[in-house]
C-alpha cells in the first residue's frame, strides 16, 4: 500500500478545488463550493455528499425516563406523556419538507409496536413530535427508539 501526500488538488481550470492543511490535516474547499462535493456512486450515477447525508438522528430509551443513548443534531428530547416524545434539532432544517424514518422495539418481543411521526403536530423545522404505539395503536413507551431525518439544514 502506497502513500499519497498532497496539499492542493486543482480542478481542470487550474484553480484550487480542495486544500489540505499540512499541520492539522484539515481538508477545505474554496468558498462557494462548500457542500457541493460530488462523488460517483453506483455505475455512472453521481451523488452530492451534502444531499446524501442524514442531518438528524437519535437513539433513545423511552421507558421510565426518556434518555438519549446517542444522537446527531439532537439538542434534547421532551417527554410529553406515554408514547409521545419531542425531538429537538440543534440546527434547524431549511424547510419542513424533509424525510423522516423510524424504528422501535419494546425489548424481548416486538409484537407489532412502532414509532411514527409527526404526532398530532404539523411538521416543524426545529422539532418533531413522534408517537410510539402498540400493535393496536395504543400509546406506549418503548425501550429502543431510533429516528432519523434526511433533508436540507438552514
Amino acid at each position: 500500500m502506497g502513500t499519497l501526500r498532497v496539499s492542493n488538488i486543482q480542478n481542470p481550470s487550474g484553480t484550487s478545488a480542495i486544500t489540505v492543511n499540512e499541520s492539522t490535516g484539515a481538508v477545505g474547499v474554496p468558498g462557494g463550493l462548500s457542500g457541493s462535493i460530488s462523488v460517483q456512486g453506483e455505475n455512472s450515477n453521481n451523488t452530492n455528499l451534502q444531499q446524501g447525508l442524514t442531518k438528524h438522528w437519535v437513539y433513545f430509551k423511552g421507558t421510565t425516563t426518556t434518555e438519549i443513548k446517542d444522537s446527531f443534531n439532537c439538542s434534547s428530547l421532551g417527554d410529553n406523556g406515554t408514547g409521545d416524545t419531542t425531538t429537538n434539532m440543534t440546527t434547524a432544517f431549511n424547510s419542513a419538507f424533509y424525510c423522516a424514518a423510524s424504528n422501535a422495539h419494546y425489548g424481548s418481543t416486538n409484537g407489532g409496536r412502532g414509532l411514527s411521526a409527526p404526532q398530532n403536530d404539523a411538521i416543524n423545522t426545529t422539532y418533531i413530535r413522534i408517537n410510539s404505539h402498540s400493535g393496536v395503536n395504543t400509546a406506549v413507551d418503548l425501550t429502543y427508539n431510533m429516528f432519523s431525518i434526511d433533508g436540507d439544514l438552514a
